[in-house]
């Protein structure tokens, strides 16, 4: 396996990675906490959340009652946040892939134990954190599993969904991390050809992907995860021509941002007014996202950074926890009054904006992220590289 030329102008491509990864946790996250008690209902003038196909007229009143076009635009995206956990799938497959065709090597050894140091140790803690504020602070009475359920990354069983809904994401990519390397090792042999003959037959989950919802997400997932491997494997075969051609390149990332936001106006917002029903492509937003935020973040004036990483990296410890507020304030009174009359909210434009207040928030917990990976995760990882090869000798009692 070789990596792209040194023309590939790597810096664009991991400038594009970070925004995406940001941009999508940001709605994510948003469109969680408008489900705080007080704080969606504070911008809707009292409106409900347009959970349901015939919640329509929540939808417009929603839309109508907001002063600023910013936020109409806004809840418009937001509203379909839950396609963004699709977004985040192709994302990772791009990500992998892109790191794995730049260094041009492959080490299972290394492979796992950044899986096992930047993945599951981070998914540990925040089970284990869910599982102590469910019991502890919510007064929740596990089942005789729940918590072995959790550990092992079982998040979509029904027993588990009640200490933190959003950790199912990581159960499926964590299947995915174990399929990667037979991809890898069908490139070696193969070449290109193996990535686009997976992305092809992957297809067939995507043609019937609805069906295969009511069992599992995986397959669909499995479909997202390989585009993005697909998406990086052409950028990195058309890296010359890219390096060559900078205005060309350049224009096809904007025509696809262009065609992205047309495509999406037309999926969130335009076939809902036509039929009347709050229903739209969660499979298909979630894949245009993917396409908007990474072809945008590349053309951003932005160099590669440190800053930039930090902050990208961040977004995984907001995805593990961010969660738990939502269940806390779910059950605790006192936090849906000091949620719904927040002080920060007084403050102009934080109390008019919906868009204001979530960046306000999002930002907030991004910092909270980048403080935990420099000094937990950092720390601990540390500890684990130095402990790695070093030899435990068990003495046998005489």
């Amino acid at each position: 396996m070789t990596g792209p030329g040194s023309s590939f102008i790597p810096a664009r491509m991991s400038v594009g990675i970070d925004i995406a990864r940001i941009c999508t946790m940001f709605l994510i996250v948003s469109g969680h906490y408008m489900q705080l008690p007080g704080f969606y209902s504070h911008f809707s003038g009292g409106v409900g959340y347009p959970f349901q196909p015939g919640d329509i007229s929540q939808f417009r009143d929603s839309l109508a009652n907001q002063a600023w076009g910013l936020d109409r635009l806004f809840l418009v995206v937001d509203f379909s946040y839950w396609s963004l956990n699709f977004t985040f799938f192709a994302l990772s497959g791009l990500s992998l892939w892109f790191s794995t065709r730049k260094s041009g090597v492959f080490s299972l050894r290394d492979y796992f134990f950044k899986r096992f140091t930047g993945v599951y140790l981070g998914y540990f803690i925040a089970a284990l954190a869910a599982f102590l504020i469910a019991v502890t602070l919510l007064g929740h009475k596990p089942g005789e599993h729940d918590l072995n359920y959790l550990l092992l990354g079982v998040t979509r069983a029904r027993e588990t969904v009640f200490y933190n809904d959003t950790l199912w994401f990581m159960s499926i990519l964590f299947i995915l991390y174990l399929i990667y390397p037979f991809i890898v090792f069908l490139y070696a042999r193969l070449g290109p050809v193996a990535v686009f003959a997976i992305s092809t037959a992957s297809s067939y989950f995507f043609i019937h992907k609805h069906v295969l919802a009511t069992v599992t997400f995986l397959p669909t997932a499995f479909t997202f995860f390989i585009i993005g491997i697909a998406v990086a494997e052409l950028l990195c075969l058309a890296s010359d021509i890219l390096a060559r051609y900078k205005k060309t390149g350049a224009l096809i990332a904007l025509s696809t941002s262009v065609t992205c936001v047309y495509l999406l106006h037309s999926v969130l917002y335009a076939s809902i007014m036509a039929s009347n029903r709050y229903e739209y492509d969660t499979h298909a937003s979630g894949l245009l996202f993917f396409f908007l935020f990474l072809s945008g973040g590349m053309l951003l004036p932005l160099g590669q950074s440190k800053t930039l990483r930090t902050l990208g990296a961040a977004t995984y410890p907001v995805y593990l926890f961010h969660y738990l507020l939502v269940r806390v304030c779910s059950v605790d009174p006192s936090l849906h009054e000091t949620i719904s009359r927040a002080r920060f909210l007084a403050f102009w434009p934080l109390g008019e904006s919906i868009l204001a207040a979530s960046t306000a928030i999002f930002v907030l917990l991004l910092t909270l992220g980048v403080v935990y990976n420099r000094f937990v995760v950092a720390t601990l990882t540390a500890g684990m590289h130095a402990a790695l090869g070093r030899e435990i000798r068990v003495r046998r009692r005489d």
